[in-house]
């Protein structure tokens, strides 16, 4: 992850993109416990944003560098790395509202939780509603008014809540269990992030043994 972020960096510094900071599943890790995601995405601004060739700067820079791809991926030291032009509303104001951090020595930004949760939300898909519960579940840092203004002006807050109600059967129903496991899952998510992504590369392992033995 090293090489991308100093790569992305790079990008900004000789302003093929005007700013950016990290999304998608990686963000999310940042905040929980370890879970398997393919990729590292990245949130970018760009001159031109809507052109249809937006990113063909990013593109050509990697493409210079002899870095080769997988499908719509950028593979940087074995990792599958995407780019997104920021272009929505909820996307541009999640990016200006990113954090600065330090991730394996190197400055970077991502993306709060607060923002990645309206995203997944505005997205709606099953694996993002699953993000929603773990953040919530995990008892990430949330800035509550700020996460209910954002919810608001998106018309977001009705599956945020829905999400809310549905993790408070589930606690109902088994209680024992479901707080027994949720403290382990939220002693993980403390973890420092370095940590985490040493856990998420044991997970691949254990997806690619797993794959082996599996019948086809």
């Amino acid at each position: 992850m090293k090489k991308a972020l100093e790569l992305v960096n790079e990008l900004k510094d000789k302003k093929i993109i005007e700013d950016y900071a990290i999304g998608g599943g990686k963000a999310t890790i940042y905040y929980t416990e370890p879970f398997l995601t393919k990729d590292l995405d990245f949130f970018v601004f760009v001159k031109d944003s809507k052109s249809i060739s937006a990113l063909q700067p990013v593109y050509d820079f990697f493409k210079e560098k002899g870095y080769s791809w997988e499908g719509q991926w950028i593979i940087i030291d074995g990792e599958k790395v995407e780019f997104f032009i920021a272009g929505k509303p909820l996307q541009k104001e999640a990016l200006e509202n990113a954090r600065e951090v330090a991730i394996e020595g190197v400055k970077t930004k991502i993306l709060s939780p607060e923002y990645l949760m309206a995203i997944a939300l505005d997205a709606n898909r099953t694996r993002d509603k699953l993000k929603v519960e773990m953040m919530i579940q995990q008892e990430v840092e949330i800035d509550q008014d700020r996460l209910y203004a954002v919810l608001d002006k998106y018309n977001l807050r009705r599956r945020y809540e829905g999400i809310v109600r549905s993790l408070k059967l589930e606690s109902f129903r088994t209680p024992e269990q479901y707080r027994s496991k949720l403290e382990w899952r939220k002693e993980q998510a403390r973890k420092p992030f370095e940590d985490k992504l040493k856990d998420l590369e044991d997970l691949k392992d254990i997806e690619r043994e797993m794959r082996k033995i599996r019948p086809r």
